[in-house]
C-alpha cells in the first residue's frame, strides 16, 4: 500500500478500508459458488420431483427434501455473505457444515451400494468445493464482523415512510402506473417471445422494459420526498448540513452489493448513500437547487429564493450538529467553505469518486479557504481519502482506501461511527456528554 502522509500521522488518525473491501469483494465470489450451484440443484429437485409422479414410491425418498434444504442453505450462505447482515456468519457457518456433512453422508453412502471409487469422488466432487467455499467464506465473514461489528446503519425511526398531504401524492400516481405497467410489458414480451428465442426471450423483455421502469419508480422516490420543514417537524433533532455544488446532485457510485446488481442496474447516487449513513445523527437538509421541479433522492432539501440563501447557509451552520461537504468546483461551495472557517464545528469533508487529478484540485480549493485542512497534505499516487472528519477537540481523521465504490464508502462510515461512538463513550466516562459528531 502506498504511503499516505500527513502531518497527523503520528497520532495514528490515519485509517484504510482498502485490506477491507478486497475481503468484501472475495466474500461476494465466494458466494457466487453456492449461489450458481442452488439453481443447478433446484433443476434437479424439479426433475426429481416429475418423476416421482410416474414412481409412487421413489428408491430415495429423502433425496427430494435433502436437495431442497441445500438449495435454501445455498441462496442463504450467497445473500448473507454479499449483505453482511446480522446473522450472517450464523448462515455462512450453517452452510459450511451442511455442505461437509452432505459431502460425508454423500461418499459414504455411494460406497456402501458398491459404487467404484472414481464414481464417489466424482460425486462427492461439488459438496466438496461449496464446503470449501464456505468455510473460506466463514473466515473471512468472522474477520470483518470483528473489524466492522456496526457496519449496519439501521434507518432511524423519522425515515419511516411518509407520504406528503399535498398534491405531491397525485403527481406520483402517473409514474407509478407507467412503471408497472412497464414490468408486466417486460413479461408479456418475455411470455410472447418465448416459443422463437426461448431463454433469449427473457432478455429482451429486461431490455426494452424494466430500465424505464427503475427510472419511474426512482422518480416515484423523488416525488414522494419530504422537504426540509416537514422533516424538521418530525424529527427535532439538530441536523445534518449538507453541503455541495448543484452539479453533484446526480453524481453516481459503483454499486457493488447483492446478487442482481450486475442485472437491474440500479443506479445509487453518492448523495442517497452519505445521506442513509448520516441520518442517525440527525435530518440531512440542503439546499436545494432553484427552478429544478423535482429535487434529486437524498436530502431533504429547501427552497431559498435570490440572494437570501446566503443568511440561510449561516443560520444552519449555526444549528447543525454535523456540517458535510461534498468537495466541488462552484464559487457558491467555496463561499461556504469560508464561512466554515470562520466557525468551530465538526465537519465532514466527503472526497466523491472520480479522476484523481480532478479530487486533488478540489482538495486545493478547499484547503485555500478552509485552515484546518492545510496540515494535510498527501504526496502523488499515495492512496486518496474517502472521507476526513474535522473534530472539535481533536486532530482530523482520514479514512482512504480503493476502489471508491459503494461497499468502500459504506465501510468508511461505519469506520467513521465507530470512532466517533469511542469518542462518545470515552466523553461520557469523564463526565461530559457527547455526540458521536465532536
Amino acid at each position: 500500500m502506498v504511503e499516505l502522509l500527513s502531518s497527523y500521522e503520528n497520532k495514528n488518525v490515519v485509517r484504510s478500508i482498502s485490506h477491507a473491501a478486497r475481503d468484501f469483494k472475495l466474500l461476494r465470489h465466494l458466494a457466487v459458488v453456492p449461489g450458481l450451484t442452488a439453481s443447478v440443484i433446484a433443476f434437479m429437485v424439479l426433475v426429481f420431483k416429475l418423476l416421482s409422479i410416474t414412481d409412487p414410491s421413489p428408491k430415495v425418498s429423502w433425496f427430494g427434501t435433502a436437495l431442497w434444504v441445500g438449495t435454501v442453505v445455498a441462496v442463504a450462505l450467497g445473500w448473507c455473505a454479499t449483505r453482511m447482515r446480522r446473522g450472517s456468519i450464523l448462515a455462512i457457518g450453517t452452510g459450511a457444515v451442511t455442505f461437509s456433512i452432505g459431502m460425508l453422508l454423500l461418499v459414504v453412502w455411494r460406497s456402501r451400494i458398491g459404487e467404484p471409487a472414481i464414481e464417489v469422488v466424482l460425486t462427492a466432487f461439488v459438496p466438496t468445493i461449496l464446503a470449501a467455499s464456505s468455510w473460506w467464506a466463514l473466515g473471512i465473514a468472522r474477520r470483518l464482523d470483528s473489524r466492522f461489528p456496526d457496519l449496519l446503519s439501521q434507518p432511524h425511526a423519522t425515515r419511516r415512510l411518509s407520504l406528503p398531504h399535498d398534491a405531491r401524492a397525485l403527481r406520483a400516481v402517473r409514474p407509478a402506473l407507467l412503471g408497472g405497467l412497464q414490468v408486466l410489458s417486460a413479461l408479456v414480451v418475455a411470455l410472447g417471445l418465448a416459443p422463437l428465442l426461448r431463454q433469449g426471450a427473457l432478455s429482451v423483455g429486461y431490455k426494452l422494459c424494466i430500465p424505464g421502469a427503475l427510472r419511474n419508480f426512482r422518480r416515484v422516490r423523488a416525488v414522494l420526498a419530504l422537504r426540509a420543514q416537514e422533516v424538521r417537524l418530525g424529527d427535532r433533532r439538530p441536523p445534518v448540513l449538507l453541503l455541495r455544488s448543484f452539479a453533484d446532485d446526480d453524481l453516481s457510485v459503483k454499486r457493488t452489493k447483492g446478487f442482481l446488481i450486475g442485472v437491474t442496474q440500479r443506479m445509487l447516487s453518492l448523495e442517497e448513500q452519505v445521506v442513509s449513513q448520516l441520518w442517525e445523527v440527525g435530518p440531512v437538509v440542503a439546499i436545494g437547487k432553484p427552478g429544478l421541479e423535482i429535487d434529486p433522492i437524498g436530502a431533504a432539501r429547501e427552497h431559498i429564493v435570490g440572494p437570501l440563501w446566503q443568511p440561510r447557509v449561516q443560520e444552519l451552520m449555526e444549528e447543525s450538529a454535523l456540517v458535510v461537504v461534498v468537495l466541488g468546483q462552484t464559487e457558491g461551495l467555496f463561499w461556504e467553505y469560508e464561512q466554515l472557517s470562520q466557525r468551530r464545528m465538526s465537519v465532514l469533508a466527503i472526497w466523491p469518486p472520480g479522476e484523481a487529478t480532478v479530487l486533488a484540485e478540489r482538495w486545493q480549493r478547499f484547503t485555500a479557504a478552509y485552515p484546518r485542512a492545510r496540515s494535510i497534505v498527501f504526496e502523488d499516487g499515495s492512496e486518496l481519502p474517502l472521507l476526513v472528519w474535522f473534530r472539535k477537540d481533536h486532530e482530523p481523521l482520514i479514512v482512504s482506501g480503493e476502489p471508491r465504490d459503494e461497499r468502500s464508502y459504506e465501510l468508511a462510515f461505519a469506520l467513521w461511527r465507530q470512532i466517533g461512538l469511542k469518542s462518545q463513550r470515552v466523553k461520557r466516562r469523564g463526565g461530559t456528554e457527547g455526540s458521536t459528531v465532536h
